[in-house]
């Protein structure tokens, strides 16, 4: 028999209930739970749902808080309510009597919110202060006697007296007895927190590294009310039992507040409803709440704070602290394909137009191909417009995200440095992963005096994980762009650098890589090794064409550099260099320093002034493995009479079941 709790009559104002609801909240470390916390899960009440043991477990802790504790001046407030109460209108009972609809039920700190369970919602009115102490005690005895009975079957059962009935026993654990810091068995016992209610269940883990190994949750494993998960990487699907799924990529730092509602502090999830009964779940992050109607939404909170929201279906609520006049809350409705940005400590919100790329839909999509590092498909802004600046690296505003998930994404400097999104694709179709392609960076605006347009990686920013674009050193390499030149100047145009040192940073040291189109109009590949060595190929053909589409890949194995064209002729990717490696010492890309970045649209820092790439730039993509030709992005045909590195086989490409996101 399940019995249903209303917590309709709950006082939110009630401090001892307040602290149950935090014990509950937080058993780890019984800090009282935050007003946003405790709100959601008195909003939530309705749909609460638990089994008779629960219930039993839960009149016993009642029990022990009424027999234990002195009377709150707000009980003692209320009793003295009651008695005047039961006064004759001569008496002054006349006003009182005009709200005894509303205040025949005592609010009892603990046992005022059983509800229905106790069989009236509550206590009558012309209860006296004695009757209704021994009518408490009465029900506290009853209870005692039921969660004896059933905690002994537990015993008999199991072995495990201080289990819960819900969930498995390998995953919901009860706090270790001897573990660091727990009381002596001769030390008075401390008070002891309600308990956690099984509210989700593990469904699918991808890769995932936790903060605390010795109590990751594994694949089945049921998760508790208060649960922390604090992801280093990977990526966890976890199902509501009320009927909503939550797909949390890591890094993340998430907690199970109710049966309908979370929060995250760090990270990304996406949250889908499947069940009438989950209708307005929340997302509540550090400054603002996002309560679902009905839909399926995307939310962020990034390292430097502030949120994201993006609306795939339906509609989203939107509750930001501080958004009103006098700096009062503010609420506002979110429809499909709308998404919103939110600062740390800043008032308000800026609507957004984006695609939501940033967001796994599908745990299809979290198979990754785990040597993809970085892939910039500038697919997530609205065609026409420029990219949002970071202002000199004084906010952590993405420009445009990495697709592969794995958070490498882009910056732009400053306002006047910032390229734009662009329809001018080379084709509407990425073959390979067999993805839309709708838009580009439009780099084509030189801009004014020394102003360059481009993007740039910032690790501090993006938190990349579990591969940092800017830490990588890998012995085999493929690196993929797409490239359009709006003019052909006699001067080189680099499209893509990764540069020897942090551009605010002096000396300078030279770039690790350049991709460009040289001063003979030809494409080149060069880079500098881990042994600081330089290499270069060059390709024999053909002289690039100012407004022509080019699809380029460079390939290093360790032995060999090699460079792909296909110029879109109907003849594919075709081997236009083949450079040899020295045989020894180390061949793998040289990194510089950790802080310093790739760059996309401009050449290396160290010349002033800086090289410019003045075109359209597309489908960019690091890998740290030598690829075969028929693995490239825009590869359904292969022209090539030199033998090519084993293409190895790939898992689904993160991207391949993405849905439309118009």
């Amino acid at each position: 028999m399940i019995n249903k709790m209303e917590f309709s009559d709950c006082d939110p104002r009630d401090e001892a209930l307040r602290q149950l609801i935090a014990d509950t909240l937080g058993p780890e470390d019984h800090a009282r739970a935050t007003d946003v916390e405790i709100e959601a899960v008195l909003d939530s009440c309705g749909e609460l749902r638990m089994t008779d043991e629960q219930l039993a477990l839960i009149l016993r802790k009642a029990e022990t808080e009424i027999a234990t504790e002195p009377p709150s001046p707000a009980s003692r407030a209320r009793e003295d309510g009651r008695v005047a109460a039961t006064q004759s209108p001569g008496e002054g009972g006349t006003d009182n009597e005009s709200c005894s609809s509303a205040s025949s039920r005592a609010k009892s700190p603990v046992l005022g919110f059983l509800g229905e369970f106790m069989g009236s919602n509550g206590w009558p009115s012309s209860v006296t202060f004695s009757g209704y102490l021994i009518a408490a005690l009465t029900a506290a005895t009853l209870a005692l006697a039921v969660a004896v009975v059933v905690m002994a079957c537990r015993v008999h059962v199991e072995g495990e007296p201080g289990a819960l009935a819900s969930g498995n026993s390998g995953a919901v654990r009860t706090p270790e007895a001897n573990a660091p810091g727990s009381p002596s068995p001769l030390s008075p016992a401390p008070r002891s927190p309600l308990p956690a209610f099984a509210v989700a269940r593990v469904a699918r883990l991808v890769d995932c590294r936790w903060a605390n190994s010795s109590n990751a949750p594994a694949h089945g494993d049921t998760l508790l009310v208060g649960r922390s998960l604090e992801m280093q990487a990977g990526v966890a699907e976890i199902n509501f039992d009320i009927g909503a799924r939550l797909i949390l990529q890591g890094p993340a730092t998430l907690k199970l507040l109710s049966p309908n509602s979370a929060r995250l502090d760090l990270g990304k999830a996406t949250v889908e409803i499947q069940s009438q009964r989950a209708r307005g779940f929340k997302i509540v992050t550090p400054e603002t709440t996002f309560v679902d109607q009905g839909t399926e939404f995307g939310v962020e909170v990034p390292p430097g704070g502030g949120s994201k929201v993006h609306v795939f279906k339906g509609k989203v609520d939107v509750d930001h602290a501080r958004g009103g006049k006098n700096g009062s809350d503010v609420t506002q409705r979110l429809q499909a394909n709308a998404g919103a940005r939110m600062e740390a400590g800043e008032k308000g919100m800026t609507l957004l137009e984006d695609t939501g790329e940033c967001f796994i839909r599908s745990m299809d999509e979290a198979q990754r191909d785990h040597h993809t590092v970085a892939w910039w498909r500038f697919e997530d802004r609205p065609i026409g417009q420029l990219l949002p600046e970071s202002a000199e690296n004084s906010r952590p505003i993405c420009a445009t995200v990495d697709s592969s998930f794995n958070g490498n994404d882009l910056y732009a400097w400053h306002r006047d440095q910032r390229p734009a999104i662009s329809a001018d694709v080379s084709t509407a179709l990425v073959p390979r992963p067999n993805v839309p392609n709708r838009s580009c960076l439009d780099n084509s605006d030189p801009g004014v005096g020394l102003v360059h347009r481009n993007v740039y990686t910032h690790s501090l920013f993006s938190h990349a994980s579990p591969l940092d674009v800017q830490k990588i050193e890998p012995q085999a390499w493929t690196i993929e762009a797409s490239v359009k030149a709006a003019q052909m100047p006699a001067k080189a145009q680099p499209f893509l650098v990764r540069d020897g040192t942090n551009s605010l940073k002096l000396p300078r040291q030279p770039p690790r890589l350049v991709f460009q189109i040289n001063e003979a109009g030809r494409f080149a590949i060069s880079f500098r090794d881990a042994a600081d060595r330089f290499h270069e190929a060059v390709a024999d053909g053909p002289v690039a064409e100012a407004g022509r589409w080019y699809h380029l890949a460079a390939v290093s194995d360790g032995r060999q550099l090699r460079l792909y064209v296909d110029a879109l002729d109907n003849r594919g990717y075709t081997q236009r260099a083949v450079k040899d490696l020295p045989t020894t010492g180390s061949t793998a890309l040289g990194k510089g320093e950790d802080d310093a970045e790739w760059a996309i649209g401009r050449g290396d820092n160290v010349k002033l002034p800086q090289q410019q790439f003045i075109g359209w730039i597309d489908e960019v993509r690091i890998s740290d493995i030598a690829r075969g030709s028929a693995d490239f992005l825009f590869a359904p045909k292969i022209n090539s009479g030199i033998s090519n590195p084993k293409s190895e086989t790939r898992p689904k490409s993160p991207v391949s079941n993405l849905k439309s996101k118009t």
